[in-house]
Parts: C-alpha cells; sequence; structure tokens
C-alpha cells in the first residue's frame, strides 16, 4: 500500500502538469494585446537592483518622440498613460544626481548619474514594461541614440529580444523581476526571483570585475556589437549565479533556486541560437501556452504533491503518519467490545453455562472461571516494533448485565516480554438481551501511543440468512486518550452494520485525530479467502467523504475512493510473485485542496495491476479551473530493481508532454508536432532557453 500511495502522489505531483491552459489565445515571448486601446497604462520597472525615486524613465517611439516620463515611485517602478499609440516602444530609466540603485552583490548604494541611461525596446506596447542588462543588450542593437536605427522594424526588434532570451535562457526578459533593495531583502522560487537571481548574477560578475553592474552593461553592449560576447563566458556566469543564490534566495527556495541555477545559462554567440529562435518564431501561441501550463503546475498542482515532497498532500501524509506512528485499530476495539459481550452472553446467560469453556475470536480468548466470573485475553494495536495484550476480568452482575475490568497489560517486543498491572479505572459495563446491547465505559486504546479508550456504544442482533448468521449493528463514540488526558483519536460512529449473509458492511462515522478528520461512509463488498480460508478480507471498498485539516481549518479532499482485491490463483501464504500476486484496482473522484482559502482542484485518476505486478498501469483526468480538461496515462515498464513508468499527456489544446522514468527525460510538443521544450527529472527547458522548475 505504500507504494501504491506514493505512485499516486508522483502521478498527481509530477505529471498533472498540464494544468490550466487557456483557450486558443497566446503569444510570443513578448505578448500583447491583440488591439491598441485609445489609453493604456504602462507599469515600467527598471532594475540594476531597485532604483531609487531619485530616478525616472521614459517611453518613446520607434522614431523618438516622447510619449510619456515619470519619477520611479518607492515601490521602485514608474506609471506612464499612453494615449492612441501602437508599434516599437523604446524605454529608457535616465540618470541623475540624486538617482541611485541597490547593488546586489556588495549590498550598497550606488550613484546612476547624468550621464548614464539603461534602455529597453519592446515590438509592440506592452502594460508591464521591464528594463534591465539584458533588454539593454538587445536594445543597443537597434537603437541609434533615442530612436530605432534606420532599417529597424518591429520585426527586427522582436528578433533581437529573442536572441538575447534564447542566448540567457531567459522566459520573458520585460517581466518585473523580483526587486532587492536593501541587504535583508530575498528572493524566492517565483518567475519574478527566477528572473531575479540571473540578472543579480551581472551585478555579482561586475563585482568580480571591481566595477558596477551599469558600467558592465554598457561593457556588454560594446562587446555584443559582433554577435558574440568574449566578457565571460557560460560557466563563469553559472558561478555567479550559484553564488548569488547561496547571498540572497530565502531558505525555503534555495535548494529550488540552486537546481535552476546549476546548467550552464548561457550561448556566447548570437549566430549560435538563431535556430531556436526560429523554433520560437514558429511555435507562436504554442510556446506561450506550454509556458503557462508548467507556470501553473509549480503553483497550483506541484502545490499539492512533488518530488520535494513539499506539496500540501505531502504535508498532510507526513502529520498524518506522525500522529499515527504507532499504529491504527477502530477495527480492533469494535470486534473487542463484540467479543467480550459474546462472551458475557455465552457464559452467563446462555443457560448453557459452563465453568471452564472457552471462547475464542481472531482478537483474543475467553475462559469461564465459574458462573459468574471469565479471564479474559485481548488483543490491542501492533504498531510495527510493540504488540500489545490485555488482561480482562469479565463479571457477571445481574441478569443481562456485566462488568470489566483489566487488570494486566503485557507488551511484547525484540522477543522480550514485559507485564505491567493495568491502569486504575479501565472497567466498564455491559447490558445485552438477544437483540441488543450496550457498552460503556474504560476499553482498549485505538492507538499505541494512547493509554485507554473511553467507549460508550450501543449495538443491535439480527439473526438473518438460512443459517442463523448474526447481523451486528452499533452506533456510538469512542475516545482514545493518552495518560495526560490528550486524545489521539476520536471516533463518532453514526451506522455499522455487519451483514455476514449479504458480505455487504457499511460504516458512516467521523474519525478524528490530532491534526486530521474523516468524515464518511464506507461500505466494504464480499470476500477475498486464501485457499485454506485461514486468511479473508474485502473484495471491494467505496468510501465517499472528506478528509480535513482540523489544524489549518480546510478540507484537504473531497470525493470518493473506491478498490477491489481478486485473489484469483493468488496465495496470500506464499511470497508475491510474477505468478502469485493480488490483482487490485482503484479509483479516486473528487477535489484536492492545497490550503486554507485556495481554489480546490478537480481531478480523478484509477489504477490497476491486472497485466501483473510489474506492469501497473495508471489513468488520470484533471480539469481547470477555467475547465479546461487535461488526461493523461502512467504505464509501467518492468527493469528489476526498480519498476519505471512512461508518462503521458496532453490538453485540450493540443500541447502534449511524454515523459520516460528509465532515461528521466521527456519532451512537450505543440499540437501539430512542433518541440516546445524538453523534460527532466526537475525542470522543463523550452526551446527559447527558458526553464520552469518542477519541484
Amino acid at each position: 500500500m505504500k507504494t501504491r500511495n506514493r505512485l499516486i502522489a508522483e502521478a498527481l505531483g509530477g505529471a498533472l502538469f498540464l494544468s490550466a491552459c487557456g483557450g486558443g489565445g497566446g503569444g510570443s515571448s513578448t505578448p500583447a494585446s491583440p488591439q491598441t486601446p485609445a489609453s493604456v497604462d504602462v507599469t515600467v520597472t527598471p532594475s540594476l537592483g531597485k532604483f531609487s525615486t531619485g530616478c525616472s524613465v521614459e517611453l518613446r517611439t520607434g522614431s523618438g518622440t516622447l510619449l510619456g516620463s515619470a519619477p520611479i515611485t518607492d515601490a521602485g517602478n514608474a506609471f506612464i498613460r499612453v494615449t492612441g499609440y501602437s508599434g516599437p516602444v523604446i524605454a529608457q530609466v535616465k540618470g541623475a544626481s540624486g538617482c541611485t540603485y541597490f547593488d546586489e552583490a556588495t549590498a550598497s548604494q550606488v550613484p546612476f548619474g547624468a550621464d548614464r541611461s539603461l534602455s529597453a525596446v519592446s515590438d509592440t506596447l506592452r502594460v508591464d514594461q521591464g528594463i534591465n542588462v539584458l533588454t539593454h543588450l538587445a536594445a543597443s542593437r537597434v537603437l541609434d541614440g533615442d530612436k530605432l536605427a534606420t532599417g529597424k522594424t518591429a520585426d527586427t526588434v522582436k528578433l533581437e529580444n529573442l536572441t538575447i532570451q534564447r542566448m540567457f535562457q531567459v522566459a520573458d526578459m520585460f517581466a518585473a523581476p523580483t526587486l532587492l533593495g536593501n541587504a535583508s531583502d530575498r528572493l524566492d522560487n517565483t518567475a519574478a526571483g527566477q528572473l531575479a537571481v540571473q540578472l543579480a548574477a551581472l551585478s555579482e560578475l561586475a563585482h568580480t570585475r571591481a566595477t558596477d553592474v551599469a558600467t558592465l552593461a554598457a561593457t556588454l553592449a560594446t562587446d555584443l556589437a559582433d554577435g558574440t560576447l568574449d566578457t565571460f563566458g557560460a560557466s563563469e556566469y553559472q558561478v555567479a549565479a550559484q553564488t548569488t543564490v547561496a547571498k540572497l534566495a530565502s531558505p525555503s527556495a534555495q535548494a529550488s533556486l540552486l537546481i535552476l541555477s546549476q546548467t550552464p545559462s548561457l550561448i556566447v554567440s548570437t549566430r549560435d541560437v538563431q535556430s531556436d529562435v526560429q523554433k520560437v518564431i514558429a511555435a507562436g501561441p504554442a510556446l506561450a501556452q506550454a509556458k503557462q501550463l508548467f507556470a501553473d503546475l509549480r503553483t497550483s498542482v506541484l502545490a499539492l504533491s512533488n518530488s520535494a515532497g513539499t506539496g500540501t498532500l505531502d504535508a498532510e501524509n507526513a502529520l498524518l503518519k506522525a500522529d499515527f506512528q504507532h499504529g491504527l485499530g477502530v477495527d480492533m476495539l469494535i470486534d473487542g467490545v463484540k467479543f467480550m459481550l459474546e462472551s458475557a452472553s455465552q457464559f452467563f446467560d446462555s443457560g448453557t453455562s459452563r465453568p471452564g469453556s472457552t471462547h475464542s475470536g481472531w482478537v483474543g480468548t475467553c475462559y469461564q472461571d465459574s458462573t459468574t466470573q471469565a479471564t479474559c485475553h485481548v488483543s490491542g494495536v501492533d504498531d510495527g516494533s510493540v504488540y500489545t495484550s490485555y488482561q480482562v476480568r469479565l463479571t457477571k452482575t445481574g441478569a443481562g448485565t456485566a462488568s470489566w475490568a483489566f487488570t494486566q497489560v503485557y507488551r511484547y517486543q525484540n522477543g522480550q516480554s514485559t507485564q505491567t498491572a493495568a491502569p486504575s479505572g479501565m472497567s466498564g459495563s455491559f447490558t445485552y438481551s438477544a437483540n441488543a446491547a450496550t457498552a460503556k465505559g474504560q476499553f482498549i486504546p485505538m492507538t499505541g501511543d494512547a493509554e485507554r479508550s473511553a467507549i460508550d456504544i450501543s449495538l443491535g442482533f439480527t439473526t438473518t440468512g438460512t443459517t442463523g448468521a448474526i447481523r451486528f449493528s452499533a452506533t456510538g463514540s469512542a475516545n482514545s486518550v493518552k495518560t495526560d488526558g490528550t486524545s489521539t483519536l476520536q471516533v463518532d460512529l453514526t451506522k455499522l452494520d455487519l451483514d455476514p449473509v449479504s458480505q455487504v458492511n457499511q460504516m458512516v462515522l467521523s474519525l478524528t485525530g490530532p491534526r486530521h478528520r474523516f468524515d464518511g461512509a464506507l461500505t466494504l463488498s464480499g470476500q477475498v479467502a486464501s485457499a485454506d480460508g485461514s486468511i479473508a478480507q474485502p473484495k471491494s471498498l467505496k468510501f465517499v467523504g472528506t478528509f480535513t485539516d482540523t489544524a489549518s481549518h480546510y478540507t484537504v479532499l473531497d470525493g470518493t475512493v473506491t478498490a477491489s482485491q481478486d485473489w484469483t490463483g493468488y496465495d496470500p501464504r506464499l511470497a508475491n510473485s510474477d505468478g502469485n500476486f493480488a490483482r487490485y484496482a482503484f479509483s479516486f473522484d473528487g477535489v484536492a485542496n492545497k490550503g486554507p482559502g485556495a481554489a480546490g482542484i478537480t481531478l480523478s485518476f484509477s489504477g490497476d495491476n491486472q497485466a501483473g505486478p510489474h506492469a501497473q498501469k495508471i489513468a488520470l483526468k484533471f480539469t481547470s479551473a477555467s475547465g479546461i480538461v487535461v488526461t493523461g496515462t502512467g504505464v509501467q515498464t518492468p527493469a528489476r530493481p526498480d519498476d519505471l513508468w512512461n508518462w503521458t499527456f496532453a490538453n485540450e489544446n493540443g500541447i502534449k508532454a511524454t515523459y520516460a522514468q528509465s532515461s528521466r527525460s521527456g519532451k512537450v510538443t505543440a499540437g501539430d508536432g512542433s518541440d516546445l521544450g524538453t523534460l527532466s527529472s526537475q525542470r522543463v527547458t523550452f526551446v527559447d532557453g527558458s526553464f520552469e522548475s518542477l519541484m
């Protein structure tokens, strides 16, 4: 079961990446509105580190006409309204005597004087306009002063921008990075944080050359005039990025950002990226859609489960394991109560009472000592390391009434046994008749770390079928507590119906642990048994309900789980093998939530091992908040000692991804089969060189 649960988590977290694609729209790496409105409010975000309020920015047309200017605010950006214009836009941050920027490498304010400027040129008007070293490099190849050089068009601008983005493997260099304005600011693993790492790496490179990043920007612009960067190479840029992550990443983002900086992300020649640039242009809207998909993956689906184990489901699973690391025995408590009642009725009120007789069940054995007393041994929870059993004195107190008192506790661990007196107060009473009974008092604990369970249970017995089998029902509550009185598990049983004839068992209940609560209805149907009949289990299971985090007050899962097993040709007494295994099938349909107040993710999946224990398969369907449906399959390929998986996923817009665990690689394609990117176990790299973390 542990392996199966892990596979489910991997399927949800590592494969449902086609999560929230928009319709047929999209755009290039410099997205724009399909129509230019009469007025557009443009947010300009310059960055060499955060600029001070003593700086200002300007927007100009391709011909150099001023569209507007504005001072930089405390937030590090500026706002300019542009009216009645479409076409290439030149954005520049202008230096002044009071203008400074925060140098991320030295954690100091650096003057940006009146003789300095930093530029960006976009092929069309954008509502968000960034200006940084990378945009300045592309701009230097198309500008002549404050206007476009002769012969430079919107297509030229687009080509140069894509070229620089591909050289530095940046998704969108015009996006606003995370702005660092003081030594305590830190970067997170967002698109803005990832861009900021790459820009701050340039500050680090400038620092190693005993200069500042503004001066380096001018040097690089001159260097790239011949189409090749000679100032530094890929390995040096990579080291600078890793140094930046070590200095500036927040603790929670360190691992992810470090992985993204470990692969050299610089191609020094403009000529060497032109084939990829043409792929980007050919990909058109599909590339933007694919990028959005994987961005959504990290912020939504991977927030549920991921290979780093930091998703909501991962965290909740860890908490649940911590809650019940000493085992869980709700069934043992219910069967223990039933067994003790049967013993009391048989020994004291059956009309055939006979001292020396015994009554046995799977949870224990009772010996009748006299017409009014019996000694019972009842099994407790086995937490994997400690097995516990209890000695109980059962006493007749009247017609149809009896009491119990626990006297000894036996613990078995590592071949050794210890015996202690039972905690005081572990006692209670039964009332019973031919058709009904009650049990109230202190009984065995339902978890291995608890001392006792306070129970108040009503039971019913009905003769059913031609064999006179007893149909068993129950309602009530049980609260398992530690020695300090804190609850380890509270069971509120609305309905329990065990029918040995139809072999349909139903339970409606709430299970409340230290951090979680299960509310729902459980149905167990049929039975599968070993060849000799000594081992029996339910054939099918259905649970409809919710799993809630009671500490954070949100529903983690809400849906229906079904499962079935087939023991045809399987002997559970023998070791599992290709020829001896239990066949199973399972499914889930419902909603998973990543946190309090967060939108739920509608999903379904199913799986089975019908083809063999090393040929399992999983099918998944995921519906995004926008209604886009994604389907996928996972097929296991036997490869001892580890069985590996091949995954295929596609959404309604034709974006498709395949991943082979054997090679730890895969690809992303558009509807026409053209390449959009490649996959590794930790990241997706797109054809424009940008990437997205899969952690």
